[in-house]
């Protein structure tokens, strides 16, 4: 009986398990589920998205429930473990083998090199960047992008440096990533910091979607539908993250997204500043960018849409965009030190910390070039920023520097911001010297650790003296004490840079 019954439940497990797997190739489009490779690089996620699966559960009451009618007989223990042991089994098999027969995604871009490291890490990068790519799943009603498998939801300004990364193999992927986050936008305005399948974050996050699209080829339709909640998530920024300066703040340091610098807290982020009182470098620039890609768009839309007036917008973002850069000037720039810092409105003063904050004004064209020369010194000093993998994300030298999180490791995605801030301003010498190194410590890393990963060490290839927050349990328990692996991530902006900023005619 038990064998007839398991037969049973085995051509359910396969007819849900391919039904399944259908389903969400079509909503993938032509890439593959990838299903088996989601559930190898993160196991929580893995049963997330069996368990939450229609067809899953479907087919376990099925077979419980006919084991039940053809055998009354059948024990409670068997009905209850082992037939959904049994079925669960046979489905994760069938949507694996069904994925890996008939999955098919179309040519990921390939590296004309001779240097193998270049090549291979450069596919591998690829590879990830598909299994953590997602079928529309509740919350998120559009394909979606995580950075890896333990962080199982479509973040801000992750999704922004993702979207870059997927443009050289699917311009279309490339901007439906960024719709969950707009997706869920308050009704106040505020894009969240996150948004997963099952709720969305109160906070916010770095405002970089707008300049995202305009760094894509989407349609003018795509625009004129993203465009509003854009300008509306701005003037939310305006309302609510301002002070009476004219500058801008972070509410909390998770809305950063650099949550443990040493601007905003301990290592551990115990103890914590109120940065209420703090006009923040990052914030600011990113507010000038933003304004400056609404421009963009608003331009593009101007003589395509008969019922805005994009020009009243036009002239009023670059009202705003130079209220605030004199804003800047004047309080967040230390001529003496020749560095970008923020600033304590209650003290009224600078927070001199080293950091690579100082250098995002950059990237939004604020500083003069006589500021911009004394930049350059710090960037190019060693024992600052000029490291073996450049571009940490605290200067060597600062007393705060130390190899955990945000308070000294290398980041792709800020060393990005800084190395296309230094090409605004034509320094392609440096800026092509630091990216060549940033992508052989990328992959030298790789070859020895076997992944990709979040944070890097500035003086190694290695993660030996790398730690996350240390001293705070919450984060060990839940990611570790290392950097995540398999984060591609921003991580994968290694394959932009390669393409963008090293030669277009190597794909």
């Amino acid at each position: 009986m038990i064998a007839i019954s398991l037969a049973l439940t085995s051509g359910i497990g396969i007819i849900c398990g391919l039904l399944s797997n259908f389903l969400v190739r079509k909503s993938l489009k032509p890439f593959r589920e990838n299903y088996f490779a989601k559930f190898r690089t993160g196991i929580l996620y893995g049963v997330i998205i069996t368990l939450f699966n229609l067809n899953y559960l479907v087919g376990v009451i099925l077979s419980i429930v006919l084991s039940t009618v053809i055998y009354p007989s059948l024990g409670l223990l068997i009905l209850l473990l082992l037939i959904p042991i049994y079925y669960t089994l046979i489905y994760i098999a069938s949507r694996s083998i069904g994925d890996y027969l008939i999955g098919k995604s179309p040519s990921k871009p390939s590296l004309k090199t001779d240097n193998p490291l270049f090549k291979e890490g450069f596919e591998e990068v690829f590879r990830i960047l598909e299994v953590n790519l997602n079928a529309p799943f509740g919350k998120l009603k559009h394909r979606w992008a995580m950075p890896s498998a333990k962080y199982m939801a479509a973040y801000l300004w992750d999704t922004a440096f993702i979207s870059l990364i997927w443009k050289y193999w699917d311009t279309e992927v490339a901007g439906e990533i960024l719709l969950p986050l707009l997706d869920n936008q308050a009704k106040d305005g505020r894009i969240p910091h996150f948004a997963s399948f099952l709720s969305q974050s109160d906070k916010t996050q770095p405002p970089l979607i707008a300049w995202a699209i305009t760094n894509l080829d989407v349609e003018i339709q795509y625009l004129k539908e993203a465009y509003p909640k854009l300008k509306k998530y701005n003037m939310w920024l305006y309302e609510n993250r301002r002070l009476k300066s004219g500058l801008f703040f972070w509410q909390h340091s998770y809305e950063s997204g650099i949550d443990n610098s040493p601007r905003f807290t301990d290592r551990s982020e115990k103890e914590k500043r109120d940065l209420t009182r703090i006009a923040a470098i990052d914030l600011n620039s990113y507010i000038i960018l933003q304004n400056q890609a609404l421009i963009t768009i608003a331009e593009k839309l101007k003589n395509k849409d008969n019922f805005v007036d994009y020009e009243e917008d036009i002239t009023l973002f670059h009202q705003k965009n130079e209220e605030l850069i004199n804003l800047i000037q004047k309080n967040l720039w230390d001529e003496e030190v020749g560095l970008y810092f923020d600033f304590d409105i209650v003290e009224e003063r600078r927070i001199k910390i080293n950091t690579i904050a100082s250098f995002f004004p950059l990237i939004a064209g604020i500083p003069t070039e006589e500021q911009v020369n004394k930049l350059l010194q710090h960037l190019e000093n060693p024992e600052e920023y000029n490291t073996l993998i450049p571009l940490p994300t605290v200067a060597l030298n600062d007393t705060t520097f130390v190899k955990d999180t945000w308070r000294g490791p290398v980041w792709l995605n800020t060393a990005y911001l800084v190395i296309k801030g230094l090409e605004r301003y034509l320094k392609y010498e440096l800026s092509q010297n630091f990216t060549s190194r940033l992508i052989k410590g990328v992959f030298e890393t790789w070859k020895n650790e076997g992944s990709f990963y979040e944070f890097y060490d500035p003086e190694r290839f290695d993660l030996r003296e790398l730690t996350r927050k240390k001293g705070n349990l919450y984060k060990q328990i839940t990611l570790g004490s290392k950097p995540v692996k398999n984060f591609v991530g921003w991580t994968g902006l290694v394959n932009t840079l390669l393409i963008e900023s090293v030669n277009r005619d190597l794909i």
